[in-house]
């Protein structure tokens, strides 16, 4: 089989690329793990359930937002000081605060293993494994989130915090509350109920003998999920190749309508 030279992947190559859960939360449980390309990066700082059930993790959060929040509030009482009032941008830098952060909390953790309890021991080490994992997402996250407008008002910034933790955590609560955000955190994945439609249909590919690959060749077969309507195609030199007799084009892998989702599998018969 050649080599896919005119290939839908150049699509992706300003787009984020990561191997994930093929189905996330809200979709199906145990995830199986393969690569997905995203359309967009719609999922790219959401925390996995793991992470974002964990209290240190939750913690971290909160004191990074409100980092955030004093780091800002402090400028712009110099400005004010200073007598400037010229309209623009304010990045917030707290990449050091979250390393130093971190590094103190997975020092707590690593405190609390006894020598003599290996399964306890593996508990903790599993939890700064995942409160690093979170860290790394918040740094990415943070970076981009947190440039704020000089005229950014205590209000906007309360609204702030909130869209932090409903873009991290899929939750929508008073972000101050940090008893609340595990309550909540906690009921939304006891809410979630598995896509059984999505997951028979991947099963049904596996026992057909396909495999999902991560680099696309002329004639394996690509798989739209994430939407209202399901879409399957197939890459070709010029593209990806949907439709059947008159209704049958050829176009990018997502210039496509919204109902067709934002994740595209790649499947090769092995």
């Amino acid at each position: 089989m050649s080599e896919l030279k005119t290939s839908p992947v150049s699509v992706l190559s300003e787009r984020s690329f990561r191997y994930e859960p093929l189905f996330e939360e809200g979709s199906i449980e145990p995830n199986p793990d393969v690569p997905v390309y995203r359309k967009t990066h719609r999922l790219i700082f959401v925390l996995t359930k793991d992470e974002a059930l964990t209290s240190e993790v939750q913690e971290l959060c909160l004191s990074l937002v409100l980092r955030v929040k004093e780091a800002f509030s402090g400028f712009i009482v110099h400005l004010k000081h200073e007598e400037k009032k010229e309209a623009g941008k304010i990045p917030i830098d707290i990449s050091h605060a979250i390393g130093t952060t971190t590094t103190r909390m997975v020092a707590e953790l690593e405190a609390k293993k006894n020598p003599k309890l290996r399964k306890l021991n593996q508990i903790y080490q599993s939890r700064i494994e995942v409160l690093r994992s979170s860290s790394e997402k918040f740094r990415v996250f943070f970076e981009i989130a947190s440039v704020f407008s000089t005229e950014t008002t205590a209000e906007d910034l309360e609204s702030w915090g909130r869209d932090c933790f409903k873009k991290l955590f899929r939750i929508d609560v008073d972000h101050l509350e940090q008893r609340r955000i595990k309550i909540a955190t906690e009921e939304y994945f006891k809410a979630l109920h598995p896509n059984k439609e999505r997951f028979e249909r991947y099963e049904k590919y596996v026992k057909a003998g396909f495999s999902v690959i991560e680099d696309p060749k002329i004639g394996d077969t690509v798989w739209y999920s994430g939407g209202e309507t399901f879409l399957q195609g197939v890459v070709t030199k010029a593209g990806v190749q949907t439709g059947r007799g008159s209704k049958k084009f050829v176009h990018g892998l997502f210039d496509l309508p919204e109902k067709y989702g934002d994740e595209a599998l790649f499947l090769r018969r092995i």
